[in-house]
Formats: structure tokens, sequence, C-alpha cells
């Protein structure tokens, strides 16, 4: 008679048949072969086991119940069948089988060594759960200006030069299914000055709704916004933010208000309101394109992005940026270590002069500047004469000394 009846018994199911208490569970009282039992004495009593409680040899009624049992043979037969997972079992019992990550320690026969590796995979997997609840994250990002290098005198060129550092530290857990809270802090220093901040978040979601307070201090203001956004369809969407900031220096509160419109466009009359409006599409297989219009009194600008992916991460991003006071192309590439689940972001960016300034020189009136330059002219031949007296009665006074007389100096 065979031991297996099929997928019931030997497929994925079946550590949904094991009895709740397998850790009280005694492997060698189960198969009655005492501790010190060679692999033959272990494989006779397995089969002589299997022969009373494999479940084609009971009817309907014992079935459910002689599979619990016949699946906890198998248990205690694969076992003690391996000399590693028997020397685990019998220094820890049935929970130092179910701990995860033996394979990245070294396999000890002593119980003791055995014992100090379980307690050491205990620590990890504490670690590993404080993580998850966590989502620590962390950025280093390195600034650099290349600009001396594309002087087009050689003797104006200079190396690259360091312009600023900026790291962040954020947390996010979960506090219920649909709330979250999260902490920010960064620091930087750029052009030989220090900044930084801290945030404080609390996200929640609601249906279509999604609401994310935010309170960040910084040295020398306080902010705190509400952002509240809600989905109209499929990649569409509305987002309305209101910001109120607080510089204690001055002792004044600037109020303003964020209108994000996804896939739509409108201009709102008020003039705090600052109107972004987003358009996406996938061009093709892990390429996604963008435009991005922002409205707002003191800037306004489109941006063109196109996003390669790669595992559904980004591999490199190109963006084009069309505004009056700061056009330029930027172009970040990740290089990712998924073994240290971390990344490096380089990017360059080519800033373009003010195409608007030159725009608006075509119809500057340039008159009056040339009349300033015609009387200075006037002023300076006036000089000249006056002075060329003297300059004649110091050269004749040179001449008779035999001294040094410049004639052309440039």
């Amino acid at each position: 008679m065979s031991l297996s009846t099929g997928s019931s018994l030997c497929g994925d199911n079946d550590q949904d048949l094991l009895f709740d208490e397998e850790e009280d569970i005694d492997f060698y009282a189960m198969l009655n072969v005492p501790k010190d039992a060679t692999e033959d004495e272990i494989n006779k009593a397995y089969r002589k086991r299997c022969l009373i409680f494999h479940p084609d040899r009971h009817t309907e009624d014992d079935r459910k119940e002689a599979e619990k049992i016949f699946v906890q043979l198998r248990r205690a037969h694969e076992v003690l069948m391996d000399p590693k997972k028997r020397a685990i079992y019998d220094a820890l019992g049935v929970q130092g089988l179910d701990t995860q990550g033996w394979e990245l320690v070294s396999r000890s026969a002593n119980p003791e060594n055995i014992r100090r590796e379980y307690e050491f995979l205990q620590r990890l997997k504490e670690q590993e759960l404080m993580m998850q609840r966590v989502h620590p994250s962390s950025s280093f990002i390195v600034k650099t200006s290349c600009a001396g290098v594309f002087y087009e005198e050689p003797y104006d060129r200079y190396p690259p030069q360091l312009v600023g550092i900026s790291i962040t530290q954020a947390v996010d857990c979960a506090i219920t299914a649909t709330n979250r809270v999260g902490l920010t802090g960064r620091v930087k220093t750029g052009n030989g000055r220090g900044d930084g901040n801290i945030s404080l978040m609390w996200k929640k979601t609601a249906g279509k709704f999604h609401l994310e307070n935010t309170l960040t201090a910084s040295g020398d203001a306080l902010s705190v916004s509400c952002r509240v956004a809600r989905s109209l369809r499929t990649r569409a969407a509305i987002i309305v933010q209101p910001t109120l900031q607080y510089f204690p220096m001055q002792g004044s509160l600037v109020p303003a208000l964020t209108l994000i419109v996804v896939n739509f466009f409108a201009i709102s009359p008020n003039s705090n309101t600052f109107l972004i409006t987003v358009y996406s599409m996938r061009l093709r297989v892990r390429w996604q394109g963008s435009i991005i219009l922002n409205l707002s009194p003191s800037q306004s600008a489109v941006t063109t992005t196109l996003v390669r992916t790669e595992n559904n991460q980004p591999k490199a991003v190109l963006n084009f940026t069309l505004s009056p006071t700061n056009s330029n192309i930027r172009l970040v590439y990740y290089m990712r270590n998924p073994e240290h689940d971390s990344f490096t972001e380089s990017a360059v960016q080519v800033l373009f002069k003010k195409w608007w300034d030159r725009f608006l020189a075509l119809f500057d009136d340039h008159s009056r500047d040339r009349e300033v330059d015609t009387i200075k002219q006037e002023e300076a031949g006036r000089i000249v004469n006056l002075m060329r007296s003297t300059a004649e009665r110091i050269r004749r006074e040179e001449e008779k000394k035999l001294g040094i007389v410049i004639l052309e100096a440039r």
C-alpha cells in the first residue's frame, strides 16, 4: 500500500492540518523511538505508524482525524531524518524549527551554540518587525557645480566644487488601517548657510478622500498645512492644500492656498491661489510621460517629464522646464542596490539664460543710452585736450633726461 494518497496529504494544505499545539508534541514519542534512535529505527517506526494511521485505512468519519495524525507523522519523520533539523529540535523544540533564517548562521551540533544562534535569530526577527512597522528611510544628497569646467578661456576654468549637502531621515508608522503618522527630519548646508527642519505628519484615508496634515518647524518659521485630495475618476483627482506660515522674527502670518487639478484645467481668481495641472500617460512599455502646468502670481512654468522605469522603480528621469525666470533641462539617473536596499541618484542640470529678458530687450528704448554715451565721449575729448599741453611738457623733460616715454598704452 502506498504511503501517500495525493495532493491533499502532501500539498500546500499540510500546514493547515497540523495541530495548534504542535510545539507540545514529542516527535520521538509519536514514532515510539528513543532519542538516540538510528535512521533505520526511525524509518521502521515511521512505516509501521503509517500503516496504522493512513487515511485510506479509515472510514469517512475518522478520515479527517487520521489525516491530521498522518501529517504530523510525516513532519516528525522529516525532522528526525535530517541531522541539522534534528539537532535544532533536540536543543530548542518545534519553535526552533519554525524560526526563519537558519541558513544565515553557521550550523552546529552543540546545543549551547544552537541556543545562541536561536537567540540571535529572534533578535533579528524583532528588528525586522520594527522596521516593517515604522518604515524608516534616509537620503544623503551631495550637490556639486561643474560650471567652471565649461568656461571658454582655459585660465578661467576651475575644477568642480561642492555647493551643498543634505541629510534626511523619516519614519512612517501605521496606527490603524486608515491612519498613519510620520516624522521627518532634514538638515542641509549650501552656499555657506545651514538650514534644517522637522515635520510631523498625520495621514488618513476614507473612501475617495485622502487627508494629510503637516506641522513643520524650522529655524525661522513655523508652518501648518492641510492637504485634502479626492478622486474624481480613474487617474483624475483634485487636491486642495491651505497653508499657514508664521515667522517669529517678523511676527507675521502668511496664508496660502494651493489647488492641484490632475488631468483638468481651471483658473481661480484668488490671487493667493496657485494652480498645478498635471496630465500624464503611458507612452510605451517602461516609459511614462507627463506635462505639468504651474500657474502662480510669482512664477509660472510648463514642465515636460519623461520617466524610464525598471522593476516598477524610476531608472531615469528627464525634465524640461520652460519658465520666464528659470528655464532648464534636468536629467536624473538612479543606480539601485537591492541587496542593501539602497540607491544612488545622479543629477545634472543645464540652465538657460533668461530668454524672457532677451525678448523684452527687443522692445527697450536705447536712445537715452546713446545720448549719454555721446555726452561722455565729448567730455572725455575735452579732458584729453586740457591735458595735452601738460603731457607734451612731461615728454620733453623725459627726453632731455633720456628717460622712458610711453607713447601708447592699452
